[in-house]
């Protein structure tokens, strides 16, 4: 399933934004698991906050989809990719909040890159 129904939604000039609309195909809204390991990619806004109610519903489905003892797959993106880890932050915490009541508990998400200490290495000498 590919969901771009927020990414053509969007009357943004931003160049990234016009980019991925020019390139991505305007997919009708239809989420339905036919095999045990249903994909869904989603293509947003590059803002977070901006992504609030389409992955509340991208998240409905992953979940009711856990609970039936299948796999998602779901790969989060958006124009440029720059806010990609808080997009999928944000799709974690909406799924971690459906699953709960079920007892579901599905873990934490590790560091992405940039965002561990170890990763903010600094230059400690020249020589």
């Amino acid at each position: 399933m590919f969901d771009t129904a927020a990414l053509h939604q969007l009357n943004d000039d931003d160049p990234l934004t016009r980019e991925a609309q020019r390139k991505k195909p305007q997919m009708p809204a239809y989420f339905a698991a036919t095999a045990q390991q249903p994909v869904i990619r989603y293509v947003g806004h590059h803002l977070p906050e901006n992504n609030a109610e389409r992955l509340q519903l991208v998240a409905q489905y992953a979940a009711e989809w856990i609970i039936q003892g299948k796999t998602p797959y779901v790969f989060l993106h958006s124009p440029g990719d720059l806010y990609a880890p808080q997009i999928c932050r944000y799709f974690h915490s909406l799924l971690t909040q459906l699953l709960a009541p079920q007892g579901i508990d599905i873990g934490q998400l590790p560091p992405f890159i940039g965002e561990a200490e170890a990763d903010q290495a600094t230059q400690t000498r020249l020589f």
